[in-house]
């Protein structure tokens, strides 16, 4: 893991090996030559705020040898998680504000005619 890597991901002081295994992360990294060479995984740090990445797997090959390992490339979209649920958040509460003031207009409707008709009875009298 790079230098940011720590940082990024919040095992700041975690061993390597530790590390290394990505067993700090609810959802399993994907392997190489699996069917899945990247994923999305959520990972709740020390400090309680649940982060969520994605994880492109790359196998790290040299020319005349076999393969030496893998590169797991960390892409953060903690923010970017948290700004779509924000949108739909606002989509349902401005279908509930269509919804009322589609009701208060039913309501009103008959409630004018009725007001209108009681008008009309006490100015006849």
């Amino acid at each position: 893991m790079n230098r940011a890597g720590p940082q990024t991901v919040g095992v700041r002081g975690r061993t390597d090996g530790e590390i290394g295994e990505l067993k700090y992360f609810s959802i399993p990294c994907p392997a190489w030559g699996s069917s899945r060479a990247h994923a999305e995984v959520r990972f709740q740090p020390a400090n309680g705020f649940r982060k969520t990445f994605r994880v492109i797997v790359s196998a790290l090959t040299v020319p005349g040898r076999e393969e030496e390992g893998f590169v797991y490339t960390f892409d953060d979209l903690t923010e970017i998680r948290r700004l779509e649920r924000e949108v739909r958040m606002q989509d349902r509460l401005a279908a509930v504000g269509r919804l009322a003031a589609a009701i208060a207009h039913e309501i009103r409707n008959p409630l004018t005619s009725i007001a209108g008709i009681g008008e009309y009875a006490i100015d006849r009298h």
